[in-house]
């Protein structure tokens, strides 16, 4: 599917839409929809928005009752049924809004080309159902984007992503992208800068060192325990030298220093699970070179040489 009117409803918007009316019966209309062409940014204005199934006969029940129906629930006055309606409303539209701020981020993420396949309509249930909650402007970012990626390429989030994601603070999530920005590879493992020494196996890591960018002890842990990286530390073998790993438009290239100085058999590493692989590869991953710079040095006191170019390597 392409975008061939950059002024009306474009078909990868509009398989968006289809998606959420089929599955939960939220209608959208969207109006003065203008893609971003070349460096002009989208706009869009949501107008009008049915509420669920399940909220409709929430809201059929109360409205059904009455005072002879009260009477038979000990306690419960027309006061309390008024309170109770407003609360509803309240927090519904308060969830909507939330939804609609998500949809019109997924809208501005979404590519120009998308996969036919339609959205599991069981995903998008889940997905819509937990999105209600997320009032952060940051994280509705990422629930948007989230949103286009499974609108682009079905498959792409688990159901298990949706919970992550749900149970994901803003302080984890903000973690998560320093993270991210220290990854090598195609979102596959992080580096760890190791303690100095002279240790054969470099199993430890400098907090002092790894904390400069977030990753110290607690806030490993605390995206360990959100499931976005894998809960102990990984050894990644040094046999197989030299070894590149492409990184944000650089090659990273691992090679021996030094043939008569002893290396380590392998090196520590922090590895992203499933999850964090996919959520990662939305913030990007902008690598940060002075993490970058100290990680050369460390290492070079171990007999490894790290260095990156722009150049693919070359096989021959």
């Amino acid at each position: 599917m392409e975008i061939r009117d950059l002024t009306g409803l474009g078909e990868p918007i509009s398989k968006l839409i289809d998606a959420i009316r089929s599955a939960i019966g939220v209608v959208f209309e969207p109006t003065d929809i203008r893609r971003r062409a070349q460096a002009k940014a989208d706009e869009l204005r949501l107008l009008q928005a049915a509420k669920t199934e399940a909220d409709i006969e929430s809201a059929k029940a109360l409205a059904t009752l009455n005072e002879e129906t009260l009477g038979l629930v000990p306690g419960i006055s027309p006061d309390v049924l008024n309170r109770a309606r407003q609360r509803l409303t309240f927090l519904e539209v308060a969830r909507q809004k939330n939804i609609e701020s998500i949809v019109a981020n997924a809208i501005d993420a979404l590519p120009q080309t998308v996969s036919s396949d339609p959205i599991d309509s069981t995903w998008l249930k889940r997905f819509l159902s937990n999105a209600a909650d997320i009032d952060d402007e940051k994280m509705q970012g990422l629930w948007g984007k989230v949103l286009a990626g499974e609108t682009a390429a079905p498959g792409r989030f688990s159901l298990r992503s949706i919970e992550i994601l749900k149970n994901l603070s803003q302080r984890e999530a903000e973690v998560f992208v320093s993270a991210c920005h220290l990854v090598m590879g195609a979102n596959d493992y992080i580096v760890v800068i190791p303690s100095t020494g002279r240790a054969k196996f470099l199993v430890g890591s400098d907090q002092e060192a790894m904390g400069k960018f977030e990753l110290d002890l607690p806030n490993t842990m605390a995206l360990a325990d959100a499931g976005l990286i894998h809960p102990d530390m990984l050894l990644r073998t040094l046999k197989d030298l030299p070894f590149t790993v492409y990184n944000n438009g650089k090659w990273l290239k691992f090679e021996r220093l030094d043939l008569e100085k002893e290396m380590p058999d392998s090196i520590p590493i922090i590895r992203f699970t499933e999850a964090g692989r996919a959520i990662g590869g939305l913030v990007g991953n902008n690598f940060r070179q002075d993490y970058f710079d100290l990680l050369a040095e460390r290492y070079k006191g171990h007999g490894l040489a790290i260095s990156q170019t722009s150049d693919p390597p070359n096989e021959n």
